[in-house]
């Protein structure tokens, strides 16, 4: 619509080796901008996750604030968003669950690189509000090339860095976990 989009991502992955699962994610991303005069915006955002090797049952994000449009063009745009969040975690191991305030800070990038290449780059931040100890990190980055004249299918090659300061306590995981992927992407115009 003319001053406002509304994008909504989704996906999953799940892969065997010799038989045995080596990964099982599914997630939702809803995000509302409404345009505001003088590039500002107002956004709403909804996230929802299931992984099964970080050992979450369910984590629901949901955030909204304002932002800021410092390039807003055709085929390119560069914004900011900052607002207060809640997230919910639902661990598999525990059967526990944690809450968090935090404050949402994320920038997006969108922006040609040759003719039929673009970069997508989304890096999140949410620190909680209530702990310094919590802290969530999270960059999609990704080239999409081109696969027909009208720019509605494109290759997708990209990668997902999560950071989570205090994973599930009892499953001994990691903080950092890296996806690479290739994919196939439809936008609808």
């Amino acid at each position: 619509r003319e001053n406002s989009l509304h994008r909504i991502d989704w996906g999953g992955r799940f892969g065997q080796v010799n038989g045995l699962r080596n990964t099982n994610r599914w997630f939702l991303e809803s995000t509302i901008d409404r345009s505001q005069p003088a590039g500002w915006l107002y956004y709403i955002i909804s996230k929802h996750e299931y992984n099964e090797f970080q050992g979450i049952d369910y984590r629901g994000s949901g955030s909204v604030g304002v932002g800021y449009k410092f390039v807003d063009e055709k085929d390119r745009h560069l914004l900011m968003r900052l607002g207060p969040g809640l997230t919910l975690e639902v661990y598999s191991d525990s059967g526990g669950h944690r809450v968090t305030e935090e404050l949402l800070a994320e920038i997006e990038i969108d922006w040609p690189l040759f003719e039929r290449t673009r970069l997508e780059t989304k890096t999140t931040m949410r620190p909680s509000v209530g702990s310094l100890d919590v802290f969530r990190f999270r960059n999609n980055t990704a080239v999409l090339v081109a696969l027909d004249d009208e720019d509605r299918w494109s290759l997708k090659l990209g990668f997902r860095l999560d950071y989570n300061s205090v994973p599930e306590s009892t499953s001994g995981r990691v903080p950092m976990d890296v996806t690479t992927d290739v994919s196939i992407v439809y936008l609808r115009p």
